[in-house]
This record gives structure tokens, sequence and C-alpha cells, in this order.
């Protein structure tokens, strides 16, 4: 696909987006669950989506995926290296809502199931494990009729491999940065 098309493809995402943001009211007081996804994973090889729930206003509990492709970010950029990394996390995330309304800032705590793979000329190393970390957001909700409507959240923070030594022993980074980007829907 052409840099044009997805620059296209990236316009209209966000021309949709800040078009709904236009005709939607702001002042949304709960929802039941939400729904969401990086509309930009294709670009940087970076994949994430979500599903929550909110228990309270204050507390929510989240099943997260994370991909980050290597490879596909080693020919994004034109790197000329043969060694590259594929990271899965998948696993469990608890949202915590000073505004006890489930949008605005948040605190997050996680525990994720990690699949790393490091790929090299002299083959694939693959590494499970457990990882845990905390992270800091802010989440915006637009309603729309009835109880229906979009959201828009970012996340940044830390994760630490939990078990498997290994991991940081080679790579020398126990503790790795995480962060997202979703756009959805809540009900």
């Amino acid at each position: 696909m052409s840099k044009t098309v997805k620059s296209l493809i990236v316009s209209l995402l966000l021309l949709v987006l800040v078009g709904a943001g236009a005709f939607a009211k702001q002042d949304v007081e709960k929802h039941t669950v939400h729904v969401g996804l990086n509309p930009f994973s294709w670009i940087w090889g970076v994949y994430s989506g979500e599903v929550g729930i909110p228990l309270t206003g204050f507390l929510e509990l989240a099943a997260q995926f994370n991909y980050v492709n290597g490879e596909a970010q080693r020919k994004l950029f034109g790197l000329e290296t043969d060694s590259y990394s594929k990271r899965f996390t998948g696993g469990a995330v608890v949202r915590l809502f000073p505004s006890q309304i489930a949008t605005g800032f948040f605190i997050s705590g996680r525990l994720m199931y990690l699949n790393f793979k490091f790929v090299d000329a002299g083959g694939t190393d693959t590494y499970n494990d457990v990882t845990a970390g905390v992270d800091i957001g802010w989440r915006y909700l637009w309603e729309f009729e009835g109880d229906f409507g979009m959201y828009l959240q970012f996340y940044g923070g830390i994760e630490r491999f939990f078990f498997n030594g290994e991991i940081g022993d080679d790579l020398n980074l126990p503790i790795i940065p995480i962060g997202g980007f979703h756009i959805g829907f809540h009900m």
C-alpha cells in the first residue's frame, strides 16, 4: 500500500472522529461497556485493543491485548538489520478514575501474559512470561442518541518482566515502556 493511500485513510479516520465529535454531547455520566482498537495500528505495526466494564464509577476492569511487530517497523523505517522482535501481551487491566464517572484522568494496574520473540540471523528465541505494570492516562467520552457513543483514550506507563530473568539479561530491558491509543464505542 502506497504512502499516499495510507495518508488518505488516516485523514478520513481523523475526519470521521472530528465530525462525530461535533454532533456529540460531551456530558456522559456512565456507560456499561466499551470496546476499542488503535485505528493506526497497521501503519506502525503496533496493534492494541480492549474491552472494559466499569464496576463502579471509580473502578473499571478491562481485558487488553497488545502486539508489536518489529519486522513491520524495520521495513517502515528502512532499517538495514536482520534483527527484530515481536511482542504479544494480553491480560487484565484495573483502572481507577478519581472523577468517579469512568472518564477523564485514570491510573491503571495491569497483569499480562507475555510472548516475546527475538529474531536475528542466528534464529529465533522465544520467551514466555508474565508482566506487571502501571500506567496513567486520559479518556474522553462522547454520547450520541440514547446510551450509545464513542470514546478516545490515551495511556502510557511501564511494564516489568515478572518471572523470566533471561529476557532482561539478553535484552537489557527488565522494565519496558508501554503506551496506547484507542478509539472505540461505549454502550
